[in-house]
C-alpha cells in the first residue's frame, strides 16, 4: 500500500460472516479460536503496528450483519427476541476495535 502512494488502508475486520480477524472476547468464530499463532494471531493488531511503522493511518469496517449469529442486513436479529443481545455484542466489537488498536481515521 505505502508503494502505491497509499495514504491509509481500511482493514475489514469482520464481513458478513462474522469472523472476527482480531482478539475479540466477544465470539468464539475468529482468529483466536483457530490453530494460527496458536490461537494468538491479531491481524489487525499485525496491520495497525505496519500502519504506524508506515506512517499510515488505519480505518475499519466492522459489518453489522453477522451470519454467524443471525443478522441480516443493517443489524437486524432474525429472531427479535435475540436483537439487544446481538446490539450489546456488536457495541463490544466496535469498542475492541476502537480501543486497542490505536487511532481509527475511519470507520465503516
Amino acid at each position: 500500500a505505502k508503494s502505491m502512494e497509499a495514504k491509509y488502508i481500511v482493514f475489514v475486520a469482520k464481513h458478513e460472516g462474522g469472523f472476527c480477524w482480531w482478539q475479540t472476547d466477544t465470539t468464539d468464530f475468529g482468529v483466536k479460536h483457530t490453530p494460527w499463532r496458536g490461537g494468538t494471531g491479531d491481524v489487525l493488531a499485525d496491520l495497525s503496528a505496519s500502519c504506524k511503522k508506515a506512517g499510515m493511518k488505519l480505518g475499519v469496517y466492522l459489518s453489522p450483519q453477522d451470519r454467524k449469529h443471525g443478522v441480516t442486513i443493517g443489524g437486524k436479529s432474525k429472531d427479535p427476541a435475540k436483537q439487544p443481545d446481538y446490539e450489546k455484542l456488536f457495541r463490544a466489537q466496535l469498542t475492541e476495535t476502537l480501543t486497542r488498536y490505536g487511532d481509527m481515521m475511519e470507520v465503516w
